[in-house]
């Protein structure tokens, strides 16, 4: 009797649990059966199937093991005669599933577990930068991360594709991540006694809105659209305590990804209210209590004369100072004080004119 296997073909077709067996069937074949067994099995795990009809010329081998290398025989039978053909198959590995790992804005990263079936390694493949580590060997069942580093631009959106190899089959699965945006750089803007502001311009990349969030009082606006301009400012309305200090955050998104700057801005401190108190011949001074909020310190500066040391003392529950302006040129003239609440870098000042006591003429 010919052997059947002049023309045996084993095919998965793209599949990873199944091949397919076609030949030629012998003439004068009564019946045959198809077997199959793991190439790298103990020779215990042969399965069979009979074809009755000896002019059959395919089968289709289900629930196979992905990436696995099958030996296949097709036996022909005429009465106590038969013949048999062999050959190797082997299904295609199973594709990786991939999860978003962590970002920055020039590089991303996927990582995943090895899938069932047979897998021998990974092929790494970035449609920009490049692969970190290209291959990777599968011979560990621990979770797996590669990246593509050197991305062009932040925000911006990168293919990731995997590759599963097992022999000569191959079966590759892909992802799209998404570099993080550039966080912008933030620059104190004006303030008042109870709101703070900041400014920026549109970062490297792509960015398409930003929010504010405040760590006090009210973001206005709360959210912007990236525009041509690219200039953007920002405030925290309402702030509690003037001359205190709050944080304005803003995050920039591009593509679902986001990444935040923070800025710590100071709002002008109240100033004092003057009041004249006790002059003399050669100098001039004030008293002024506090006026409420954070002050780090007063200034003194005097139109005329050399700032003395400012007292400081209490009127009931509240601070009170006091401070001269020392060595006056001239008795009866007015002298302009000037005291500023300084807290951080914003200053708020006060002023008041001031009269030397007139010199006492003796009789």
């Amino acid at each position: 009797m010919a052997l059947p296997g002049a023309n045996l073909i084993i095919n998965n077709e793209g599949s990873t649990d199944s091949l397919n067996v076609t030949w030629t069937p012998p003439s004068g074949a009564e019946s045959q059966n198809v077997s199959w067994y793991l190439a790298d099995g103990d020779g215990n795990d042969i399965m069979y199937y009979a074809v009755f009809n000896g002019s059959e010329s395919q089968y289709l081998i289900e629930d196979l093991t992905a990436g696995a290398l099958y030996i296949v025989t097709v036996t022909a039978y005429n009465g106590t005669n038969s013949s048999s053909a062999e050959e190797e198959g082997r299904t295609l590995p199973n594709q990786v599933d991939l999860s978003p790992g962590d970002s920055t804005t020039h590089s991303v990263s996927a990582s995943w577990d090895k899938p069932a079936g047979v897998v021998d390694q990974y092929i790494i493949s970035c449609s920009n930068g490049t692969a970190s580590p290209a291959t990777i060997d599968a011979d560990s069942d621990h979770p797996v991360i590669a990246s593509c580093t050197g991305l062009y631009q932040a925000g911006d959106e990168y293919i990731m594709t995997v590759i599963s190899i097992s022999g000569d089959q191959t079966n590759e699965a892909s992802i799209m991540l998404r570099t993080l945006p550039n966080s912008v750089v933030l620059v104190e803007g004006m303030s008042t006694t109870n709101s703070v502001s900041a400014n920026w311009v549109d970062p490297a990349g792509l960015v398409s809105s930003y929010a504010i969030g405040c760590s006090n009082g009210t973001a206005n606006p709360s959210s912007i659209s990236v525009t041509a301009e690219a200039q953007y400012n920002a405030t925290c309305e309402g702030v509690y305590e003037p001359g205190a200090n709050y944080t304005m955050t803003v995050t920039s998104f591009s593509n679902g990804e986001n990444n935040s700057a923070e800025i710590i801005l100071t709002a002008v401190p109240l100033p004092p209210n003057l009041q004249p108190s006790v002059s003399t011949e050669t100098s001039v001074s004030a008293v002024w209590r506090h006026p409420g909020g954070v002050i780090e310190e007063f200034e003194v500066k005097c139109s005329y004369g050399t700032p003395g040391d400012i007292t400081e003392g209490y009127l009931g529950d509240q601070d009170l100072y006091q401070v001269s302006c020392e060595n006056v040129s001239t008795p009866g003239d007015t002298y302009l004080m000037t005291v500023t609440s300084i807290s951080g870098q914003q200053e708020n000042p006060a002023e008041v004119d001031l009269t030397a006591c007139e010199l006492t003429r003796i009789a």
